[in-house]
């Protein structure tokens, strides 16, 4: 007999990763994947997160609408996203793809080019 999760909410991820984010200086992409794991939140899917008026540049991947409502949630409540090393992910041995380092989110690239990034809490929104 096979146990079915209680399904995780967009609410309830939100209010997780929120409190994780407050109690770091910053979170990546592989730390927010790994929270959403251990909450049991189903966070996989097939969108890509980029820039709106750039799709040559990729943030992050395969994530679903809910995971998408989620990070946007928290950009609307006082965090922001930050440019980080790509360097941050190779150390951790969590380099997302083999794809080239996008230099900004604003330059035009004849092939897809990643941009690390973290999430951070605008400083005045600190406690």
């Amino acid at each position: 007999m096979r146990i079915e999760k209680e399904r995780i909410d967009v609410e309830t991820a939100y209010q997780c990763l929120k409190n994780y984010a407050l109690s770091k200086q910053k979170v990546d992409f592989v730390d927010v994947e790994y929270l959403f794991n251990t909450i049991g939140f189903d966070f996989k899917g097939k969108i890509k997160l980029q820039p709106s008026n750039n799709q040559s540049v990729l943030i992050w991947d395969e994530w679903n609408k809910d995971a998408i409502d989620v990070l946007k949630k928290l950009l609307s409540d006082g965090f922001f996203l930050d440019k980080i090393a790509a360097i941050h992910y190779n150390f951790f041995k969590c380099y997302i793809s083999k794809l080239p380092i996008a230099t900004s989110v604003q330059e035009k690239y004849d092939e897809m080019h990643w941009f690390p990034m973290v999430i951070k809490l605008r400083k005045n929104n600190a406690n």
